[in-house]
């Protein structure tokens, strides 16, 4: 099903989340924590323009049933499911049975309930940034995409108030 939600928050929080597997524990206990556990989350491959992590599955308990189904798949993909960050704004978590497609598209008000808490973390005096773990490499390359653009846009922006040199020959 289609779902258009307005989350308060800041998009890029909600992508930064999309980009890391360990979350899942923590926000999605008893459901996609079960079959897609934080703790196998691998980053696996990236390019300028998205990143790709995998997060194991494990189809035990009352995902048993759906064994017969996963072993048609490539063995790579019967053991784990592909979690893939497109820049600036979109995220696609894969699964044997499902794929989950957000966008997030920055507006007034913008991103879910776990971004407010992460917005107000984020915001804090006694957080200090640090370095990122190794199940934080997509954000790296989401970080210097980011950067990248918007050095851009502020050189372009630059230059348009700039005013024109004209030189005589």
């Amino acid at each position: 099903p289609w779902v258009d939600e307005v989350w308060p928050g800041n998009w890029k929080l909600a992508m930064e989340t999309a980009l890391e597997g360990y979350h899942v524990t923590g926000l999605h206990p008893g459901t996609i924590d079960k079959f897609m556990p934080s703790s196998s989350s691998d980053f696996e491959a990236t390019s300028e323009q998205w990143t790709l992590f995998r997060l194991a599955t494990v189809y035990e308990g009352e995902f048993e049933a759906y064994k017969p189904i996963v072993e048609l798949f490539p063995e790579e993909d019967q053991t784990s499911a592909p979690q893939f960050g497109f820049f600036p704004n979109c995220a696609v978590s894969c699964g044997q049975m499902s794929s989950i497609w957000l966008t997030f598209l920055p507006i007034d008000l913008q991103d879910a309930s776990a971004m407010v808490d992460l917005q107000r973390n984020a915001n804090s005096q006694h957080g200090a940034p640090g370095l990122l773990s190794e199940k934080e490499r997509c954000l790296l390359y989401f970080y210097r995409y980011l950067n990248k653009k918007l050095h851009e846009n502020l050189d372009a922006g630059l230059q348009e108030k700039m005013p024109a040199i004209q030189v005589k020959d």
